[in-house]
């Protein structure tokens, strides 16, 4: 719900700031803010969705009086930083929450107060008032809109969400802290449950092998074993012949190592480069576990009823010269990247079979997830699953990738309930039409807060991207 009120011509930060104020007044408008994020790809409907979502908002603006978005609202709410045109000054301000007097080191001790009060914060957006910038290209707004009449998503929490904090960027981990009763538990584990200390080389499976049914949701888990020794899978080393995401990869050769050596990780490694502006402000105060606590990690994704096979590079290249494979294309967006990155590694030294009438093209999918989850209604999804068509088997196979297990809203409604209603959708529609699924919502779960890259809660990498990769060559390979 947006309409044009284009004058691109004019760039004068005053006349901007003018027309911003003039909006106020004639919408009778007496307090309007800015929404400053710091990656906002889409605008418009993010600056949308921010008025829907804040308590009051009448109306916004794109751009604002020096922020990217503008929200205007016709009452004060006391702990939200308003600009009173009546007053000639901005409200709110002499609250004891700014972002300089928010120490890690009083985390999780000392929770964030409104000053002397002691009411329950209210969740709103503020002006970021440390290092704010300028934007000289913005322009006058060129687009205002109203809020939707609608039930809205809240997603509670910080890290990437910019859309309900206290600042920008929101960082402090208290605000993700959930408080429960206090309350301890004591969790044994039985004899028979307990994980032998032997190598995952050694373990014997009495199960049957895992086929494209056994991909359901909820059924399976991690398994962690004793990290190999050197003189088994070689010094662990950084991979630095392999592009996509920017992240840590140990190196791994299928032709001299044993296959499950591709599981070994260094998880403290991973994920702390930044290609986002303001990224850094998040990656040095993330949640992590014991994982990453731990650094170095071994272990795989075990289905509860059946077994993945690790292949080995001689055993893949007997599988593309079986089944007479010319091509395996990965097709999606971001989380193909990742993708791409770990199958150009598993693939290392495989020659594909001369394309022919009667060879076969496999394709790996990621149904452009998580970009549709934040950009199309469920409806909206499933129109798109319809158009795709019916999969000839005997000369291609298509496997799809469910979405991740999201633990951020990075971008407006790209949340782990909406990931998992996508993936339901897509298992629901393409699975009849010869489509095959590959659960990666289950295996991302254990690591959305560890492996996740520029620590977004979204691009989830490292052991989930190689079980997921396992799945698919071992779903391929199967006679």
């Amino acid at each position: 719900q947006w309409k044009n009120n284009s004058t691109k011509d004019v760039g004068d930060r005053q006349i901007q700031a003018a027309i911003v104020h003039q909006l106020a007044e004639k919408g009778n408008f007496s307090h309007h803010r800015g929404l400053m994020a710091f990656k906002n790809y889409d605008q418009l409907n993010s600056c949308c969705e921010a008025c829907t979502r804040s308590q009051g908002c009448r109306m916004w603006s794109i751009p604002g009086e020096i922020d990217e978005c503008e929200l205007y609202f016709d009452r004060i709410e006391d702990d939200i930083d308003f600009w009173d045109s009546d007053m000639g000054k901005h409200l709110g301000r002499d609250r004891t929450y700014s972002y300089a007097q928010q120490k890690v080191s009083d985390f999780p001790v000392a929770r964030r107060r409104l000053g002397s009060r002691n009411d329950r914060r209210k969740l709103a957006m503020n002006r970021n008032e440390i290092n704010l910038p300028t934007w000289p290209k913005l322009g006058v707004p060129d687009s205002f809109g109203y809020p939707r009449e609608e039930p809205v998503l809240d997603f509670i929490g910080c890290g990437w969400s910019n859309l309900k904090s206290f600042e920008s960027p929101c960082h402090y981990p208290s605000d993700d802290l959930i408080f429960g009763s206090g309350k301890r538990i004591e969790i044994t584990v039985d004899s028979k449950d307990q994980i032998a200390d032997v190598s995952i080389a050694s373990k014997v499976e009495e199960k049957k092998a895992c086929s494209v049914e056994d991909e359901s949701f909820g059924n399976g888990r991690w398994v962690k074993y004793p990290f190999p020794d050197d003189s088994v899978c070689m010094p662990v080393e950084r991979d630095l012949d392999n592009g996509g995401f920017s992240t840590y990869m140990p190196k791994y050769n299928g032709t001299s190592m044993p296959p499950f050596c591709w599981h070994r990780d260094n998880i403290d490694r991973c994920c702390n480069v930044c290609g986002e502006m303001g990224c850094r402000f998040i990656v040095t105060h993330r949640w992590v576990s014991d994982l990453r606590q731990s650094g170095k990690w071994f272990g795989r994704w075990e289905n509860y009823d059946c077994f993945y096979d690790d292949l080995s590079s001689a055993e893949i290249q007997q599988c593309i010269d079986r089944k007479n494979i010319s091509n395996i294309e990965v097709k999606g967006a971001s989380v193909k990247q990742m993708l791409n990155r770990y199958i150009e590694q598993k693939l290392n030294g495989i020659q594909m079979v001369k394309p022919t009438a009667f060879s076969r093209n496999i394709v790996l999918d990621t149904l452009e997830m998580p970009h549709v989850v934040w950009h199309d209604a469920v409806k909206e999804f499933g129109n798109k699953l319809d158009a795709y068509g019916e999969i000839n088997n005997e000369t291609s196979e298509y496997y799809f990738v469910t979405g991740f297990y999201f633990s951020s809203e990075r971008e407006p409604h790209v949340v782990v309930d909406r990931s998992l209603q996508f993936s339901n959708l897509a298992w629901k529609k393409l699975t009849p039409k010869g489509y095959k699924m590959i659960n990666a919502f289950d295996v991302t779960a254990a690591f959305t807060y560890d492996s996740d890259a520029q620590n977004d809660g979204l691009h989830i990498t490292g052991p989930p991207i190689r079980a997921i990769l396992t799945k698919f060559f071992h779903h391929l390979c199967q006679e």
